[in-house]
């Protein structure tokens, strides 16, 4: 029984040296209500009854946004990018409608201040998709720039 006894005092003993306090680390994490709203920008190109518009809304890494081209006379298509910017040059995957059907391209802008122009060049077309031969050669030519403007 003594035995007994001092077993129970020296498990108690033990246990009162193991109520150590320390713990993990607590790890805080944003909620979606405490992270910043993504900041979309809208850009336009209007001349001549042709209108081009960009809206540009960065999330990590990527950039998604809309384009649309409502070119006088011409076929009308209108879609989704999402894409990455390597330096000033916005390089994105644009799926769009047109005709009636789905299509897939790649596109190029560059940024400028308050603005983006396109990038044209040559392209190779494989399964449904259009994309830039080469990214290094691409050209702008300054003519179509698409104005930083309020979105709606």
């Amino acid at each position: 029984m003594k035995a007994t006894i001092t077993l129970f005092i020296v498990l108690l003993a033990l246990s009162a040296c193991n109520n150590n306090t320390d713990k993990a680390p607590e790890l805080t994490v944003n909620k979606p209500a405490d992270l910043p709203a993504p900041i979309t920008t809208c850009y336009r190109y209007t001349a001549n009854r042709d209108t081009i518009e960009l809206t540009v809304t960065p999330t990590g890494d990527s950039i998604v946004g809309t384009l649309a081209y409502r070119l006088w006379e011409k076929d009308r298509n209108s879609g989704a990018f999402i894409g990455r910017m390597k330096g000033d040059l916005l390089i994105a995957e644009y799926t769009f409608q047109s005709e009636g059907g789905t299509s897939t391209r790649q596109v190029a802008f560059k940024k400028g201040t308050q603005s983006f122009e396109e990038g044209y060049g040559d392209v190779n077309a494989t399964n449904d998709r259009v994309a830039f031969k080469n990214l290094d050669s691409l050209t702008f030519k300054g003519d179509i720039k698409l104005q930083e403007v309020s979105c709606q």
